[in-house]
C-alpha cells in the first residue's frame, strides 16, 4: 500500500536483499519465520515478534529462509521533513532482538507491534476514512519513537522528555553543523552559559557527553559515504567534520575493530544498491491476512473479558412451548465418490453415524469411468462399486448423485444429441449394475442433481436425463442445482421457468449459501454486524417463495454448502471458534422441507475445489483423522437435547424428553471475520445469565454440563499449528483426537420447587445442561 506517496506499508515474503540504504526510515516486523538482518557492521537474528528501526540511510541487508512473512512500514524523508523532522536529525535504537533492549523496553515494543498490526488492518478493511485512520497511528508511532528510542553512548535507549527550548536548539544546531569545528565552548557562549554548566545539562538530556555525540553523528556519515561512493577516505573524514584522517582511522577502528580502507573492501555496494531493491515473493492477500491474525492471536495478549448482564430469565417446563414440526435430513458430503475407498473417511462416517443422525449422503463423479481406479478390471471396477455401496446402505444413508452436465458439454465438446447419448450409456451402465445387486426398490431413495451452469441452454438434456431414469422407476427423485446466491441474483431462475413451462416435476433444488461472496463492505461497520444474523434463513424463504411462484409447492429444498459468516478475508470464514454462531444457523432453519449439508472433512471438498488453501471455507465435521470440528459436537449436542429445541430467547433454548430435561445457553456473537479476530484482540463478550428454572417434576437428578468452548473442543490453533508439521506421527494425531473434545462435568441434585442457575459464558461457547431424573433403582449412594 502506497499512502499520498509517502508512505508505503505490505506485507511481504523477503527472500534476500542487497546491502542497501532507505531514504526515510522502515520499521519491520518479523510475523512468521526468522530474518538475519546485518546493520552497522553487526548482525541480529530476528524471529517472530521481533520489530526493529531502520534509520535514515541506515546499510542494512537481510537474509532469511523462504518461510517468512514481515510486515514492513517505510516512511520517506518527504514526510519526515515536513511533520517530524526530529526522526532525521537524531538516530534511534528499537530492536527488540537485543537481549537488553527487550528487558527494558518490553512495553514499548508491544506499542509498535499494536500499531504496525492495526495500520495494516486499516489497509486490508478499507473502511471509510481509513487514510486518515492510519495517518493518526503514523504520528503516534512517530511521537513514541521519539519519545522511546533515541540514541545514547551505552547503547541502550533514553528518553528526552520535556526537553527545553534552549536544548532543542542546541541539538538542532549539532545535528545541521556536525560537518563543522563545533566546540562545547561556542555553544556555551552562544547560549550565555558556562561550559561547565552545559556540559552537564548536555549529558542530564542526553544520555551522552557532547564529544561522543557529535563523534557518532559524524562517523554515521562518514559510514554511508565508505562504503556507497567512490570518494578517497581522507577526503570523506574531512567532510564529516573529523580533523584528519589520523583522528578518523583512530574513532572508526575503535568502533569496527579495522581500519576504514578494509572496511569498504568487504562492504562497498554499488550504486544499483543504494535504492531499496528488495527480493520479494508476494503471497495472496487472503493467505497473508490469515498469517496477519494467527501472528496477532498468537503474540498479543487478549485484554480481560468484560462480562455482559443478562437480565434475570424464567424457565418453566410446564409452560407450553412451541413444538416444531419434522426437520428435513441432513446431508453429508464426502466430494467424489472414489472417496469410499479411502479408509480414513469411512472411519469418519462411520463414527458421525454411530453419533449424529443424518439420512443423506452427497457425492459426485459416481458416472464417470476415469474417475474409476480399477477401469481397465471389469471384475475389480464391479467389486468396489458394490463395496462402497454396501457400506452406504449399512449406515441407512440415502445417496444424493450430483451429474456435473458442465463436464460433457465443456470437455467432450459434442452437440447435445452426442452428449445425452454419452450421458445415458454412463448412467444405464451402473443403474443396471445396481438394481442386479439391490433390486429397483433401491433405487427409490436414490436422488440424482443435475448440476450445470448453461443447463437452460441445452434444456434437452435435462428432458432426456429424466427419461432414463423414469425407464427405471417412477420413483427415483431428481432435481437440479441452480447455482449460489449472490445476493439472491446468483440462483438460476430462468432454469426453473423453462421447467414450469415444460411441466418438468422436480423433487428437490440445491443450492450453496455462501455469504463470502457477497459484497457486505458498504454495509458493516465495528458495531453492527446484523447483516450476517439469519443470512441463510432469509435466502431459504426467499427461494420457497420463488418456488412457490413457478407452482414447485411440494419441492424439497438441499443446501449443500453454507457458512454462517462472511464478507472480506474469504478464507477466514472459518478459522475462528463460532460453535453459537452454527447452533443459531442450524436451529434457525425449522422448514421440514429443507435438509442441510455438512462436508465430512476438508481433504475431499480441497479434492473437489481443486485448492490447497481451502480448510477454513467449509463447515466440516473433521479437521485430520479422526480430530473433531466445533461443528461435530454442536450436532451431537443438538441431537442429545431432541431437535424441537424452544426458544426462551436469542441465548437460551429447551427441551423435554420423557423425565428429561435440557437447556442450551448459547453466546452468539457475529461479526465480519476480518473484524472478529479484530475484536477478539480487544474485547471478548461474555455474557453473564441467571435463569430460575421451574416446573421441574419434584426428584433426585443428575446434571450433566457439556462446555464447547475455544479451550474444550475448540482447540484450532494448536490443531492448525501441528498440521504445519512435516510429519504428522500417530502419537500426535491420537492426542489431538483424544483432547479436543468439550468438557463434561456431573453432579447430583434433588430438586423441590425452582432452583437457580447462574451461567457464565464466552463469546461463540455453547453449554448444554441435561437433567437427568435418578430412579430409586439406579439412585448414586
Amino acid at each position: 500500500m502506497n499512502l499520498n506517496g509517502n508512505i508505503n506499508i505490505s506485507l511481504e515474503k523477503i527472500k534476500d536483499t542487497t546491502k542497501h540504504i532507505h531514504n526515510g526510515i522502515e520499521f519491520l516486523l518479523v510475523v512468521k519465520g526468522n530474518l538475519k538482518i546485518e546493520k552497522g557492521g553487526d548482525v541480529y537474528l530476528l524471529k517472530p515478534n521481533d520489530v526493529i528501526l531502520i534509520n535514515d540511510r541506515d546499510v542494512h541487508s537481510v537474509a532469511s529462509n523462504f518461510d517468512n512473512l514481515a510486515i514492513i512500514l517505510h516512511i520517506n524523508n518527504e514526510f519526515l521533513e515536513k511533520n517530524c523532522n526530529d526522526i532525521l536529525t537524531k538516530k534511534y535504537i528499537c530492536n527488540s532482538a537485543l537481549q537488553e533492549e527487550q528487558d527494558h523496553n518490553q512495553d514499548k515494543f508491544k506499542f509498535i507491534r499494536q500499531s504496525l498490526t492495526q495500520i495494516m488492518l486499516l489497509f486490508f478493511k478499507k473502511d471509510a476514512g481509513y487514510d486518515l485512520q492510519i495517518m493518526s497511528k503514523i504520528y503516534l508511532l512517530m511521537n513514541h519513537i521519539i519519545l522511546n528510542f533515541q540514541k545514547s553512548e551505552d547503547g541502550y535507549t533514553l528518553q528526552i522528555k520535556d526537553t527545553d527550548d534552549r536544548m532543542d536548539r542546541i541539538l538542532s544546531y549539532i545535528n545541521n553543523n556536525y560537518k563543522e569545528d563545533i566546540t562545547l565552548k561556542q555553544l556555551a557562549d552562544d547560549e550565555y552559559l558556562s561550559i561547565h554548566y552545559l556540559s552537564k545539562l548536555f549529558k542530564e538530556k542526553t544520555g551522552v557527553n557532547f564529544s561522543n555525540y557529535l563523534t557518532e553523528l559524524r562517523m554515521d556519515n562518514a559510514l554511508k559515504e565508505l562504503i556507497g561512493s567512490n570518494i578517497p577516505i581522507n577526503k570523506i573524514a574531512l567532510n564529516s567534520g573529523f580533523t584528519s584522517i589520523q583522528s578518523f582511522n583512530r574513532e572508526f577502528k575503535k568502533r569496527f575493530n579495522e581500519i576504514p580502507s578494509e572496511y569498504r573492501k568487504k562492504n562497498k555496494i554499488t550504486s544499483d544498491d543504494i535504492s531499496p531493491k528488495v527480493d520479494i515473493i508476494l503471497p495472496k492477500e487472503d493467505n497473508n491476512l490469515s498469517e496477519l491474525l494467527k501472528f496477532i492471536m498468537l503474540n498479543d495478549p487478549i485484554l480481560p473479558e468484560s462480562d455482559v448482564l443478562i437480565p434475570n430469565v424464567e424457565i418453566d417446563f410446564k409452560a407450553p412451548f412451541e413444538v416444531n414440526a419434522k426437520k428435513g435430513g441432513r446431508i453429508i458430503r464426502i466430494g467424489r465418490f472414489n472417496e469410499l475407498n479411502n479408509h480414513i473417511i469411512r472411519k469418519q462416517l462411520s463414527e458421525v453415524c454411530n453419533e449424529i443422525n443424518f439420512e443423506y449422503i452427497h457425492f459426485e463423479k459416481f458416472f464417470l469411468e476415469e474417475d474409476k481406479s480399477f477401469k481397465d478390471n471389469i471384475l475389480l471396477e464391479f467389486e468396489e462399486l458394490i463395496n462402497s455401496l454396501d457400506f452406504i446402505r449399512s449406515l441407512n444413508l440415502k445417496p444424493i448423485v450430483r451429474i456435473d452436465i458442465d463436464y460433457y458439454i465443456k470437455k467432450i465438446k459434442v452437440d447435445s444429441g452426442e452428449i445425452l447419448g454419452r450421458l445415458k450409456t454412463d448412467i444405464c451402465k451402473k443403474l443396471d449394475t445396481i438394481v442386479t445387486q439391490y433390486g429397483v426398490k433401491y433405487l427409490r431413495s436414490w436422488h440424482f442433481e443435475i448440476n450445470g451452469t448453461i443447463l437452460n441452454e441445452n434444456f434437452n438434456i435435462l428432458e432426456g436425463i429424466k427419461d432414463i431414469f423414469k425407464s427405471y422407476d417412477d420413483s427415483i427423485k431428481m432435481g437440479i442445482s441452480i447455482g449460489e446466491a449472490l445476493s439472491y441474483g446468483g440462483f438460476n431462475i430462468d432454469l426453473l421457468a423453462m421447467c414450469r413451462d415444460k411441466n418438468m416435476t422436480l423433487d428437490f433444488v440445491s443450492f450453496e449459501s455462501d455469504p463470502n461472496k457477497e459484497d457486505f463492505s458498504h454495509q458493516i461497520d465495528d458495531t453492527n454486524q446484523n447483516i450476517f444474523q439469519d443470512y441463510l434463513r432469509k435466502q431459504i424463504h426467499w427461494l420457497k417463495g420463488t418456488l412457490d411462484k413457478y407452482n414447485f409447492h411440494d419441492t424439497l429444498i438441499f443446501v449443500t454448502n453454507f457458512n454462517t459468516l462472511g464478507g472480506a478475508g474469504f478464507q477466514l470464514a472459518g478459522s475462528f471458534f463460532r460453535a453459537a454462531l452454527i447452533l443459531k444457523t442450524i436451529t434457525s432453519i425449522t422448514e421440514p422441507y429443507v435438509s442441510l449439508s455438512f462436508w465430512i472433512s476438508n481433504q475431499p471438498y480441497e479434492n473437489i475445489s481443486m485448492s490447497l488453501s481451502s480448510n477454513y471455507r467449509i463447515l466440516s465435521l473433521f479437521l485430520l483423522n479422526l480430530t473433531k470440528r466445533p461443528v461435530y459436537f454442536v450436532l451431537k449436542l443438538i441431537d442429545k437435547a431432541g431437535n424441537n429445541l424452544s426458544s426462551i430467547n436469542k441465548n437460551i433454548s429447551v427441551n423435554t424428553r420423557g423425565k428429561n430435561y435440557y437447556i442450551i445457553v448459547s453466546n452468539q456473537f457475529y461479526y465480519n471475520p476480518l473484524y472478529s479476530i479484530e475484536e477478539n484482540y480487544i474485547h471478548i463478550n461474555r455474557k453473564n445469565i441467571n435463569a430460575t428454572v421451574k416446573g421441574i417434576e419434584p426428584g433426585d437428578y443428575l446434571i450433566k454440563k457439556y462446555s464447547l468452548d475455544k479451550e474444550n473442543g475448540g482447540q484450532f490453533d494448536s490443531i492448525l499449528n501441528m498440521m504445519d508439521m512435516k510429519i504428522m506421527d500417530s502419537e500426535i494425531l491420537y492426542q489431538s483426537e483424544m483432547t479436543n473434545c468439550p468438557s463434561i462435568s456431573i453432579y447430583e441434585r434433588r430438586i423441590t420447587d425452582t432452583f437457580n442457575l447462574n451461567v457464565i459464558i464466552p463469546s461463540n461457547a455453547v453449554f448444554l445442561y441435561e437433567i437427568k431424573q435418578i430412579s430409586q433403582k439406579t439412585k448414586i449412594n
